[in-house]
C-alpha cells in the first residue's frame, strides 16, 4: 500500500477472484466437477437450466455459510464485551 492510500475493510475481497482463498485454491482453478458443476458449457438446454438451478441453490448456501461466520465473529468477539459497552445510545 503506498503512503496516500487508504484500505477499506470493502476493499479486502476486492480482485480475490483470482487470489487464494481460505482453501488454498482460486475459485476459478477448482474442478467444476467436484463443486458438482458441468464441465463445459456445451449442453442442452435443459442442462444449462438445471445447472443455473444448482447454481443460484449453491449461491444461497454460500451465503448462508458467509453469515454463519458473521454470527461466529459476532459470538466471538462482540458478545464477550457487550456488558462493558458504555457508548451512549441515542433512541
Amino acid at each position: 500500500m503506498g503512503v496516500s492510500t487508504i484500505e477499506h475493510m470493502s476493499d479486502r475481497g476486492v480482485g480475490a477472484v483470482s487470489a487464494a482463498q481460505a482453501g488454498g485454491t482460486p475459485w476459478p482453478a477448482r474442478d467444476p466437477a467436484a463443486l458438482g458443476l458441468p464441465a463445459s458449457f456445451d449442453l442442452p438446454v435443459v442442462d444449462h437450466l438445471d445447472a443455473l438451478a444448482d447454481l443460484a441453490a449453491g449461491a444461497g448456501y454460500l451465503e448462508w455459510r458467509r453469515y454463519r461466520h458473521a454470527a461466529a465473529l459476532h459470538t466471538e468477539l462482540v458478545l464477550p464485551e457487550e456488558d462493558r459497552d458504555e457508548r451512549a445510545v441515542d433512541a
